[in-house]
């Protein structure tokens, strides 16, 4: 067997049969524990990110490392140690596309749930979207969280977040009968039943503690101005919000209110344009691709340029 016949079966064959097993299998399982069986419900950032990232390690040191026995890989004082670079290089064409697969899956099994009431949302299987026709956001009740946060390398940035939590009825009258009570049972129900959620915030420069503090009274008096003109009744969808950054500001913005603290409730965000969320799954099923397209050529090109074990020449 030719050398270069040598390195493509054992070196880039393999790892071409992993990479495309391991982002099948994840997609699949992930497709049949959180979407299908909804045994697992794991936050969306760590479906897409975490995991993958966690579980890519295990078949790259099993499958692929043992096989770098095959190369001369020897350390280099200037460079460092290149079975290190082979194995970063390994979990990174295994985990970038399937971060992508999983936007895709995501976004593609998505479906636009039409309901009559806001009240019905509770008695059907939750989806990510909704179209509601009864859906009436008291802006009158709502709850206010803000926080600030200084960004960038140097710390040049500041930034302004301010979250509104509006409770969600299925008409005004509504507001009157419920007036945001709390219901024990056996968990912590939420009347109303669900929230509406906007974000408003403003990224300037990092100007010190006095500038600051008058950047963030200024843009509080332009948001609370803005959100008092706004029409909360003007959207065309709804998109729950999972467990992530958004999610618990907007809960802590409901629990501002309250005399007990909530760990969960029905929080929506809403969106003007049109419902279509096959372009976006095309734009993540192409970058899934091109990605995976990419590191194969990059992994092929690197066990051949590497010189191969003495033991192992032809």
């Amino acid at each position: 067997m030719s050398d270069s016949s040598f390195r493509f079966k054992n070196l880039f064959l393999p790892y071409l049969i992993l990479n495309t097993s391991f982002i099948g299998l994840f997609t699949f399982f992930h497709w049949l524990l959180c979407i299908y069986l909804r045994w697992f419900t794991p936050t969306e950032s760590m479906i897409i990110y975490g995991l993958p990232l966690i579980t890519c390690q295990w078949p790259v040191l099993i499958f692929i490392m043992p096989r770098l026995r095959f190369l001369k890989l020897e350390p280099d004082s200037g460079r460092g140690n290149p079975t290190g670079f082979y194995f970063l290089l390994a979990i990174f064409g295994l985990c970038v596309p399937t971060i992508f697969a999983q936007k895709y899956l995501i976004v593609r099994t998505d479906r636009l749930t039409e309901l009559q009431s806001v009240s019905q949302v509770a008695q059907k299987p939750l989806t990510r979207y909704y179209k509601i026709k009864d859906f009436y956001a008291c802006k009158k009740q709502a709850t206010v969280y803000s926080t600030h946060f200084i960004s960038g390398d140097h710390k040049e940035n500041f930034g302004v977040e301010i979250y509104f939590a509006c409770p969600a009825y299925a008409s005004p009258k509504d507001t009157i009968t419920n007036n945001l009570d709390l219901v024990k049972t056996n968990i912590v129900v939420l009347k109303p039943i669900a929230w509406l959620g906007i974000k408003y915030q403003e990224l300037v420069k990092n100007q010190g503690h006095e500038s600051n503090d008058a950047e963030i009274d200024r843009f509080t008096d332009d948001v609370y101005l803005r959100f008092s003109t706004k029409n909360l009744q003007e959207f065309n969808y709804l998109e729950r919000m999972d467990n992530s950054g958004p999610y618990q500001a907007y809960l802590a913005a409901i629990n501002t209110s309250r005399n007990i603290q909530l760990n969960k409730a029905l929080i929506f965000e809403a969106y003007g344009e049109g419902f279509e969320p096959g372009s976006r799954a095309d734009f993540y099923l192409l970058f899934c691709l091109i990605s995976f397209l990419i590191i194969q050529g990059v992994w092929l090109a690197m066990v051949y340029k590497a010189g191969l074990a003495e033991e192992y020449r032809t």
